[in-house]
């Protein structure tokens, strides 16, 4: 099954995905953020995850191009160890698929969803979305704050 986006969801579901996945590179390094890295790398993991649903290829596919895409967006425009770049990039997506399938057993056994109604309609792939989203955002965003709370956070080295 192809699984396309609408430019909607690149807005509101992928590029806010981009900045925590990328947040989560950061936080696992223990790195500061440079915020203009930060940002490019977040806008470019987007892009690459929208243009990725557009080829002609099997839903998961796509994750693992987006794998990828964030590993090589760390190493070579974060300038984040590679080592910890592929250990965070594959962290951040198996949390993600947790949160994700964790969602899609509650919508269809406690709430008696229709997944093939909610996978057809991008108004309710926003909406359903937001709680797999928000599990995602609080691990990373909490964890990231805590580092800077804590003063655990050290400058990237080029």
């Amino acid at each position: 099954m192809i699984f396309r986006l609408t430019i909607l969801e690149l807005f509101i579901r992928l590029l806010p995905d981009a900045f925590f996945f990328v947040l989560a590179g950061y936080a696992y390094s223990r790195i500061r953020i440079e915020k203009k890295k930060y940002v490019a790398s977040a806008c470019i993991l987007a892009l690459i995850g929208f243009i990725t649903r557009l080829l002609p290829i099997l839903l998961g596919v796509h994750s693992i191009l987006n794998l990828i895409g964030l590993m090589l967006l760390l190493i070579f425009i974060n300038k984040i160890d590679t080592i910890k770049a592929i250990t965070s990039a594959v962290i951040i997506f198996i949390l993600t698929f947790i949160s994700e399938g964790f969602m899609v057993f509650i919508l269809t056994n406690v709430f008696h969803k229709d997944m093939e109604l909610i996978k057809n309609d991008p108004n309710l792939r926003i909406i359903y979305g937001i709680p797999s989203f928000a599990v995602t955002a609080i691990i990373v965003g909490g964890y990231y704050f805590i580092l800077y709370k804590t003063g655990r956070l050290k400058n990237v080295t080029n």
